[in-house]
């Protein structure tokens, strides 16, 4: 309201008084309310057509739902589902911790969440730590199993696999920068090849974990 003042007195060479400065005012306050509460979110999605993955970038089920919903609008229809394995990921990620060493390219991180099983079920998180240590292995030999377990993956990629396969605070390792950064040298060409590498890497990092887990479980056989 001060600056809309200043420059109608400058422009005018009038004085505003107190009931045209109300008047500017509520008029400011009708143009910029509807601005005033807007947030913006992007949700980012990276589709691999070679091997038919989608990913999402939200751990939020709420928000993939919106996206697919907005990917099956915008295609005019679109057969998703989830990636469900023979073998449960909480199985595969308790038998890695309880034998203290991964399968395939994986190794494991410095981070993970237990949970016993009962009516009381308690959860511990452990952060920062190395996983191969006292402390663990009583909570495992206690019958707590993993809920989420950090890993790495060839070097290249640092996360967190979760009970429902979702990958959560992914860390690039040098791997991916470089190869991205030699790219080009504009920020387009650097953006578009670093998706291009993540895509690729994702793919590969979920077929791994896949083919160590039994397979997909076929649609329409939910019991096998």
């Amino acid at each position: 309201v001060g600056e809309a003042v200043k420059k109608i007195e400058a422009e005018e060479g009038l004085k505003v008084g107190r009931s045209e400065r109300m008047v500017l005012r509520e008029n400011i306050i009708d143009t910029l309310l509807p601005k005033a509460l807007c947030r913006t979110n992007i949700t980012e999605a990276l589709y691999d057509d070679e091997t038919e993955m989608m990913f999402i970038g939200t751990s939020s089920t709420n928000k993939a739902d919106s996206m697919v919903s907005a990917l099956c609008i915008a295609w005019g229809g679109l057969a998703m589902r989830l990636i469900r394995t023979k073998v449960s990921p909480k199985t595969v990620m308790t038998n890695w911790l309880q034998q203290q060493e991964c399968e395939g390219g994986f190794e494991l991180g410095d981070s993970c969440v237990l949970a016993a099983v009962g009516p009381r079920p308690s959860t511990v998180r452990i952060k920062n730590t190395v996983l191969e240590c006292q402390e663990v292995m009583t909570h495992l030999e206690n019958g707590k199993h993993v809920l989420e377990l950090n890993l790495v993956w060839n070097g290249q990629v640092a996360f967190t696999l979760d009970e429902n396969m979702c990958m959560k605070s992914i860390e690039w390792l040098s791997h991916v920068t470089k190869e991205a950064a030699n790219a080009g040298d504009d920020l387009v060409s650097i953006y578009g090849a670093a998706q291009i590498i993540m895509t690729q890497t994702l793919a590969m990092i979920y077929n791994e974990l896949i083919e160590l887990m039994g397979g997909l479980i076929k649609e329409g056989n939910e019991n096998e």
